[in-house]
């Protein structure tokens, strides 16, 4: 699979639909998976904002400024760029509201420049739907990329990929192909980030099928995926009791010279003790060891497993 090339003829298919992820103009997927409520574009940006008075100004930033009480840095940034007239500051206060898990009172901030007719750029955009991403709140990312078509702005592989990423954590993989075929339509290659994304929400899903052949669409358009890539590939397939085929995503990772980590190689050493194979579960383990990598409780478990099945406690104990 990493050497290049299509998945061989009788290899896994995508159940439903076609093999390829769907490509479509970004502004009719956003139209067409409907946004959550009360998340429309021109509220969070604002196609055509007006201008306000100097007491409507005040009140509406006002409203908003006791959410960031969890940053006073970013508080005062954020006053400071207004006063400047920039949304410069808006970005910083993002991220601090994602890092308190505060999405919402992101995209409320985010809404609030209108009133100053201040129009956020992709930065400010991206910083938003990071704060979406960190909670998995893959509504209000895809609020954020349908604003930046409703804006007018074309997203770039950023704010596509931070999107994805919150589309793979909330295990939502029909929006997440969806996104990454209109990146091809629009325009926007898909990086590796944009495919792991996709690949991980996939098989949070159960569908293994799937991880293989956007792995195989990587290597078509000529992206070399890496290990955290492959380590999502096979946690996906190991997940879908195709232990097989995570265990030789892992071996030739290890053939391409992409050391598994630690994911990687807990995935490969369940599948071993799910196929009966101690010799290579232990093996494994002892790999992890040599490359400094401190096992967690996942593969260890599945060592001593793979050991108890086949009767060899002297050996999980000696590793």
């Amino acid at each position: 699979m990493l050497a290049g090339g299509p998945p061989a003829r009788g290899g896994p298919r995508p159940r439903g639909g076609q093999g390829k992820y769907p490509c479509r103009c970004p502004c009719l997927v956003f139209a067409s998976l409907g946004l959550p409520g009360g998340l429309r574009p021109e509220i969070l940006v604002g196609t055509r904002p007006g201008r306000l008075r100097g007491s409507e100004r005040g009140s509406r930033i006002s409203g908003v400024l006791p959410f960031l009480s969890v940053a006073p840095e970013a508080v005062a940034l954020f006053e400071r760029s207004l006063d400047a007239g920039s949304p410069g500051g808006y970005s910083a206060a993002a991220v601090a509201l994602g890092r308190a898990g505060r999405w919402r009172d992101a995209l409320q901030l985010l809404g609030s420049l209108r009133g100053r007719a201040l129009a956020p750029g992709l930065a400010a955009l991206t910083s938003a739907a990071a704060a979406c991403e960190r909670a998995a709140a893959w509504s209000g990312a895809l609020a954020l990329l349908a604003a930046a078509a409703a804006a007018r702005l074309r997203p770039d592989v950023m704010l596509f990929s931070v999107a994805l990423s919150a589309m793979e954590k909330a295990a939502r993989w029909p929006l997440a192909l969806a996104l990454l075929g209109s990146m091809a339509s629009g325009r926007t290659a898909p990086n590796v980030v944009s495919f792991t994304a996709a690949i991980g929400a996939c098989g949070r899903s159960g569908e293994w099928p799937r991880t293989l052949v956007l792995l195989a669409q990587m290597l078509s358009s000529g992206l070399r995926p890496d290990a955290v890539c492959c380590a999502a590939a096979a946690a996906a397939c190991e997940r879908g009791a195709q232990w097989s085929r995570a265990l030789d995503l892992v071996l030739e990772m290890q053939a391409a010279c992409l050391c598994p980590g630690v994911v990687g190689f807990s995935v490969a050493i369940s599948a071993c003790e799910k196929g009966g194979l101690w010799r290579g579960a232990v093996a494994l383990l002892a790999q992890m060891r040599r490359r400094r990598l401190a096992p967690n409780a996942l593969s260890c478990n599945a060592a001593l497993a793979a050991c108890e099945r086949a009767a060899r406690w002297a050996s999980a104990l000696l590793r």
